[in-house]
């Protein structure tokens, strides 16, 4: 049997993803325990975090990328842990921000977001061991590839606060990688078809990425930035993601995008009106 090309091997790949986003949204969207509240308090379903985190680890694997796919499967399990306890252990009030749940555990409160900050720096690092030998880089590279990609999951999870918005943001670094390294493509091309097939009922108010979905698709995109070979680009990407993530804990991203004419266009642009 022939081995199939690099090109047809991505575009199965692409189909895979959008077959199985839309699937997986489909038959979860009904599932009681998968509802959550959103910005307005409306009742939305989870399924399609639930998707996208299916879609992104199966075609990892898919792809051979055994160290992705083990990542995203680490950052699915603890983001989809951290949606469902909905700050039930974090103490008096549910934990926000990286001071929140600091805070909580200095009273001796383990919330589930640290556990997934844990898990999450866990699957950056597992990732970046894994491909170390096959990148020929060093231990410098793979701290600052690390605070890349883990440091790209929670940036996601910070903009999913309307809908849309995680997915539209995700085109950023998917292009940038894509443009700058051919080793990034086939995953560009499946977060973009998974990304595109998430979107209507995001979009409609229907679904909701949640940390189960935002999270993975954060380090999907870290995951793609470290496939550039310049370290001193990488370190700049991982520098200017670790200062968005410290400055999100004093700026709302929704008021400076909402008082920015381009942005909020780009932002409202395919949003259901309520």
């Amino acid at each position: 049997m022939n081995k199939p090309t690099p090109l047809a091997a991505a575009l199965t790949s692409a189909a895979s993803a959008f077959v199985v986003t839309t699937a997986v949204n489909t038959f979860l969207r009904s599932a009681p325990s998968l509802k959550l509240r959103n910005h307005q308090g409306k009742a939305v379903s989870l399924s399609e975090g639930a998707a996208v985190a299916t879609s992104l680890t199966t075609s990892a694997l898919a792809r051979q990328n055994w160290a992705g796919g083990v990542a995203l499967g680490i950052t699915s399990a603890v983001g989809m842990a951290d949606d469902l306890d909905q700050g039930r252990h974090d103490g008096e009030a549910p934990a926000k921000g990286l001071k929140g749940h600091l805070r909580a555990l200095s009273r001796g409160k383990i919330s589930t977001g640290m556990v997934k900050m844990v898990g999450i720096g866990a699957a950056a690092l597992i990732y970046n061991a894994g491909k170390r030998g096959e990148r020929e880089r060093n231990l410098v590279d793979l701290a600052v590839d690390t605070v890349l990609v883990a440091g790209s999951a929670n940036l996601a999870n910070l903009f999913d606060l309307r809908p849309g918005r995680a997915l539209k943001t995700s085109a950023v670094p998917v292009v940038f990688a894509a443009a700058l390294s051919s080793q990034a493509r086939p995953a560009a091309l499946a977060t973009t078809v998974t990304a595109l097939a998430a979107a209507p009922s995001d979009l409609r108010g229907e679904t909701m990425l949640g940390d189960a979905g935002a999270n993975p698709l954060g380090l999907q995109c870290g995951m793609m930035l470290t496939c550039i070979h310049s370290r001193a680009l990488r370190t700049a990407l991982a520098a200017a993601t670790t200062g968005l993530i410290l400055a999100s804990e004093k700026v709302s991203f929704t008021e400076v995008i909402a008082a920015n004419p381009l942005l909020n266009a780009i932002d409202q642009a395919g949003r259901k009106q309520t």
